[in-house]
């Protein structure tokens, strides 16, 4: 088909005095050859001449661009044949042709090479990857499709994406494209559970670990002007549970599980890999991905005797030292490292407390944001160790404060869980500071509550800090001066919620309720009772 008459007519498309009869055109053309009309993309070579069209660098883009929104349409819909379209009664429905299918395939590669400033559009044709039967692709075709998804993956995003907000970085075309090839490359992974399959793979699977994602898992350019600019949203990317459905990071990191866990050989190619650049004296970002893929991996070296037993050599020898990096990043990876290893029993004790010191002190001391959080997070991993409950007495208050300031600074909900644990372990040392404990909390949900503008993460953080508030005053149910301490506090929560009528925390308000009249109901506790009665929220919220 004359590639020229296609793109006539998607030029057309783009021309509002023009449009309804270029479609049309599209959906039904004329040919005197033959006795009726033919619908032109029913025509056998029209799908590959309109991905011809897409390569042509001589067009302009506009059309280009209309014509590969067209073929991921047309190829949405008509790719292959429809469940039951053999069964009786069935209507026959369109399927592209398929030495249309094969053409497609062929041309792909080059197309995505050609034209990858179409990529947004093109990506779809990667999703075809779910339904290709792997049986028919042959090891060539297989290998070029293998080497673009690696393209795809590893290819720079342009200089001017930077300048673009972080939460919208994720909708561009570039990123979008590394997602969907590492899905591509994970999903392709998880179906291919036969011998056949798997040697078309086999030869691609490490080179696509130390040259996608490794680089993925390593500190970015985009990482460190974001740790730089705006510490806080840096914390927010990194452990926001809705950025990992779209991160590229994220699914590298689960193709490295998945990879090393199912396929022999690959875990220890890895751990080459890893153990070279750690030896190698490379520079602080690869350091970082090395020891990422070592935190990814914690799962399965554990379960592993030979890595089992170099683990806690590991830490010492690699880990240990980073705590002490001029590299913000790779003191913050020490810690994220070690909190995977809160289920290694240390075989020196010694190093159990170097562990416990450096961690502590990176929390306490470390004038980077982002580090003090990993750190929190680590001690909270530590703590499991019956042996550290000792070695942190001393230094509960100075941890529990610390820990109430970067809840404050970042609202992170998984620091209100550390909170709680340290409640828990520590109800002696915490007594004497539970009020202030109490005001803190109070304070930054009041704070969260100001600046929600309907969030999930900003609810869960909410609903974190009334969980522990509710904790403290189980902890200290025993002690009657603490709660009398404390309640006041807990009341102006209660009456924030009830009075300004936030109902998603009616029943955390109504068990710190139950909580503050188990023992005894005090003066101040009749005024929530009274307040419940006038507000009729409240009471058809009780009797629903």
């Amino acid at each position: 088909m004359d590639t020229r008459k296609l793109t006539d007519i998607f030029r057309a498309t783009i021309d509002p005095s023009q449009r309804v009869q270029a479609e049309e055109q599209l959906e039904q053309v004329c040919n005197s050859a033959w006795p009726t009309a033919i619908i032109m993309k029913k025509i056998i070579g029209f799908a590959p001449s309109l991905l011809q069209l897409i390569m042509m660098s001589d067009i302009d883009m506009p059309i280009r661009q209309a014509g590969a929104i067209y073929l991921k349409n047309l190829t949405t819909q008509h790719w292959s044949e429809k469940e039951g379209m053999d069964s009786p009664g069935f209507a026959l429905q369109y399927t592209l042709h398929e030495q249309d299918r094969a053409m497609i395939r062929d041309s792909i590669v080059d197309a995505l090479v050609h034209a990858p400033e179409l990529l947004q559009y093109v990506e779809h044709l990667w999703k075809l990857n779910y339904v290709l039967p792997l049986d028919l692709v042959t090891r060539e075709i297989f290998s070029q499709w293998m080497e673009i998804v690696r393209q795809v993956a590893d290819r720079p995003v342009p200089a001017h994406t930077n300048s673009i907000d972080e939460e919208e970085r994720p909708d561009l075309p570039w990123w979008k494209c590394k997602k969907w090839a590492l899905h591509i490359l994970n999903r392709m992974f998880e179906r291919i559970s036969h011998g056949h399959s798997w040697k078309f793979l086999k030869a691609h699977m490490f080179p696509i670990i130390q040259d996608v994602i490794f680089p993925l898992l390593s500190y970015s350019q985009a990482d460190e002007e974001m740790w730089s600019s705006d510490p806080r949203e840096y914390i927010r990317v990194k452990f926001d549970i809705f950025e990992d459905f779209i991160s590229p990071v994220t699914a590298a990191a689960t193709l490295l599980l998945s990879a090393c866990k199912k396929r022999k050989g690959m875990l220890q190619r890895t751990m080459n890999l890893v153990m070279q650049v750690l030896t190698s004296g490379a520079d602080p970002r690869q350091r970082d991905g090395a020891l990422h893929m070592v935190g990814t991996l914690a799962e399965i070296l554990f379960k592993k005797k030979p890595y089992k037993e170099q683990m806690e050599q590991m830490l010492v020898q690699y880990v240990f030292p980073e705590y002490a990096s001029p590299h913000g990043h790779m003191r913050a990876r020490a810690c994220w490292v070690m909190h995977y290893y809160n289920e290694m029993k240390f075989r020196s004790e010694e190093n159990l407390a170097n562990a416990v010191r450096l961690t502590t002190n990176a929390l306490l001391t470390d004038t980077d944001l982002p580090v003090r959080v990993e750190a929190a997070i680590a001690l909270h991993s530590l703590a499991d160790q019956e042996k550290v409950e000792p070695m942190l007495e001393s230094q509960i208050k100075p941890i529990t404060l610390e820990l109430l300031s970067i809840i404050r600074q970042t609202e992170n909900d998984e620091l209100t869980t550390v909170m709680q644990k340290f409640v828990c372990t520590y109800a002696e040392q915490i007594g004497p500071i539970a009020a202030e404990i109490c005001q803190h909390l109070a304070a930054t949900f009041s704070m969260v509550l100001e600046t929600d503008e309907g969030t999930d993460e900003k609810a869960i953080t909410a609903m974190g800090l009334l969980n522990t508030i509710e904790t403290l005053i189980s902890v200290m149910e025993d002690q009657p001066e603490i709660i009398a301490a404390i309640q006041p506090t807990v009341l102006q929560v209660i009456g924030h919620i009830f009075t300004h009528g936030v109902m998603e925390f009616y029943e955390e308000a109504f068990s710190l309720v139950y909580d503050l009249t188990t023992k005894s109901i005090s003066h101040d506790m009749w005024k929530v009772f009274e307040l419940i009665y006038q507000q009729k929220s409240l009471f058809h919220y009780i009797y629903k």
